[in-house]
């Protein structure tokens, strides 16, 4: 495989962004000008990485490039420091990183890289936060991103807010100062997190938020009820001890007979390396990316 690190100026970022792309090798028997002066394109693979990490996460620390790249399969690896891969206009000059994937770097894999536009052969996958960032980009965009493999969080369920619906940003914020409000892991997960918070009033009313993609467990309902979901495919932990709000997503989830949705799960605890390394790999193989031959070294 190849590695190419690039930092890319962005017209949304108002600066660079550092960004890893693998790209596979020829297959043994292939015709090398074929291979790289061809009009073949390529599958993606959009690796998001978790918060405080980096896309060395994924480029550097674990196998998942080589998994890509075994299945002729470009993998892309952004980073988007601690800021849910979210557009933030309240940062800098604005980092309107979202717009920055979406209208930039999405362009850019296809027509210089060679990557596929066939949502069939678009997967996007991430650890933690860049999990809740996959959920998001998947029911935002069905129509680039086919497939959708979060690793080990469910959509985010802020139906608990409504009674708060009418309150403005600063209100809310001044709500949060004297009142414990749960965070959306989990009412026995403690108080909202100061991330969430910071999500939450950047809309101006706390019914702007609710009715936002960032509601992901609601976004997701009204995907599934209009028939305009990708294919997922959710790792994680089934049990209450290691995830509760999984195993209710997935009763959620067979309740309403959801279509186009699997349920990879597992009785250990999912927040790790190993697990979302491997987690990768059966991601890629559900979404019909198996192993070619072999490949030159």
């Amino acid at each position: 495989m190849s590695e190419f690190y690039i930092k890319l100026r962005s017209k949304y970022i108002a600066g660079t962004v550092d960004v890893t792309i693998i790209t596979p090798n020829p297959l043994t028997d292939a015709d090398v000008d074929e291979f790289y002066g061809g009009n073949k394109k390529f599958p993606v693979l959009w690796m998001l990485h978790g918060g405080y990490g980096s896309f060395a996460d994924w480029v550097t620390y674990n196998k998942v490039p080589r998994y890509a790249s075994e299945r002729n399969c470009i993998m892309v690896a952004p980073y988007a420091p601690n800021f849910d891969f979210a557009n933030q206009p309240g940062v800098g000059e604005g980092f309107m990183f979202e717009d920055f994937f979406i209208k930039e770097l999405v362009p850019l894999v296809r027509t210089w890289f060679h990557g596929s536009d066939d949502p069939e052969e678009n997967l996007i996958s991430g650890n933690s936060m860049g999990c809740a960032a996959s959920w998001r980009y998947g029911l935002s965009y069905p129509e680039i991103f086919g497939y959708v493999g979060p690793l080990c969080n469910q959509p985010l369920n802020y139906s608990y807010l409504e009674p708060y619906r009418n309150l403005t940003n600063k209100e809310f914020r001044e709500l949060s100062e004297r009142e414990k409000i749960p965070t959306a892991y989990g009412i026995d997960s403690g108080t909202l997190h100061a991330k969430e918070l910071v999500t939450i009033c950047r809309y101006p009313t706390v019914g702007d938020f609710l009715d936002s993609i960032e509601n992901t467990w609601a976004r997701f309902d009204e995907a599934a009820a209009a028939g305009k979901m990708p294919k997922i495919f959710v790792s994680g932990a089934i049990e209450k001890k290691w995830g509760p709000m999984m195993g209710l997503f997935k009763d959620h989830c067979d309740e309403l007979n959801v279509e186009n949705i699997t349920f990879d799960m597992y009785d250990q605890a999912t927040h790790n390396s190993p697990f979302w390394e491997e987690s990768v790999e059966r991601f890629m193989e559900f979404a019909g990316l198996h192993k070619a031959e072999r490949t030159l070294a």
